[in-house]
């Protein structure tokens, strides 16, 4: 199966015209950055975790901001093609491979499927998920011990680990596997999320300085295009107070989301000095409306 780098760079594969589409929205989000980054741009080593491709963070301004700025992901073929669209040296950025979740090279975990197939019982599932958890809450970033004034969180708590395991439990499902342990996969697969975001919501607090300021920049809501929803978030982004009050009904009804949950989290390590929301046309027929909130070491 893919580790988990191999299934970032599928993921990470260049999609038609993203660059373009995204245009105005990675001018808006680009400049609130820099406007919420304190004043002293140039004393800050910055560090932006999750790049990908970056089609969304326009690398060029924040380079020319901060006086150093680092640029992680797991995936460097991404990074480097990153990288080279904004004609980025590196004596620009430097380049830092980070596996987030602590599972890259794990057996365990890689060899899901053939793990999964050869269990007789719910137990073996809640052992192998009990051991996984053991060793993602164990995890610490390697970092050489280089902290940051500014650390911007691109939107990672969705991806951090969930859709491969989703991709995992497909394949069995295509394997006509028991509909009942399929099932109890997918709990125990759900239930494991806070334990991954809530550690790397950790592994950043080890990275920042103490007078740092980190912005994280978290997908909330998805909407398609022409919709009574979407129509009533696209017409009030401006507005922090009714989208608040949208996404407040929307918890009430379904619950926290990995990206509310992301937020709220950082909240018990950092404070929350300011948000603003932002709509993010991801293609044609859908947007993401995301939340870029603010915090203070």
């Amino acid at each position: 199966m893919n580790n988990i780098e191999q299934f970032n760079q599928i993921l990470n594969l260049d999609k038609k015209n993203r660059f373009k589409l995204w245009e105005n929205y990675r001018k808006k989000l680009t400049e609130f950055i820099i406007h919420n980054s304190t004043n002293n741009h140039s004393s800050l080593d910055a560090l932006v975790l999750g790049v990908g491709n970056s089609d969304d963070l326009d690398l060029i301004i924040l380079r020319n901001t901060f006086k150093s700025l680092t640029l992680s992901d797991i995936d460097l073929d991404a990074l480097h093609k990153a990288t080279t669209k904004y004609n980025l040296t590196s004596s620009d950025a430097n380049v830092l491979k980070i596996d987030y979740v602590g599972l890259n090279l794990n057996s365990k975990w890689n060899d899901f499927v053939k793990i999964m197939l050869k269990t007789k019982s719910k137990n073996d599932i809640d052992f192998y998920f009990n051991e996984l958890e053991t060793t993602i809450l164990e995890y610490r970033f390697d970092h050489s011990n280089k902290y940051y004034d500014m650390i911007i969180v691109s939107p990672i708590y969705t991806q951090l680990l969930l859709q491969q395991g989703l991709s995992y439990i497909s394949i069995l499902r295509d394997l006509n596997f028991s509909l009942e342990f399929l099932e109890h996969m997918n709990e125990r697969l759900i239930g494991l999320m806070p334990s991954v975001i809530e550690n790397f919501n950790k592994n950043i607090f080890q990275m920042l300085n103490k007078k740092s300021t980190l912005i994280a920049i978290s997908d909330i809501f998805e909407a398609q295009i022409n919709t009574d929803f979407y129509d009533s978030l696209s017409k009030n982004i401006q507005d922090n107070s009714k989208i608040e009050s949208i996404y407040n009904q929307y918890k009430n009804t379904y619950g926290l989301g990995l990206g509310d949950y992301g937020l709220i989290h950082l909240e018990t390590l950092l404070n929350h000095t300011q948000f603003r929301w932002f709509e993010w046309p991801f293609n044609e027929t859908k947007s993401l409306f995301v939340k870029v909130v603010i915090y203070k070491n």
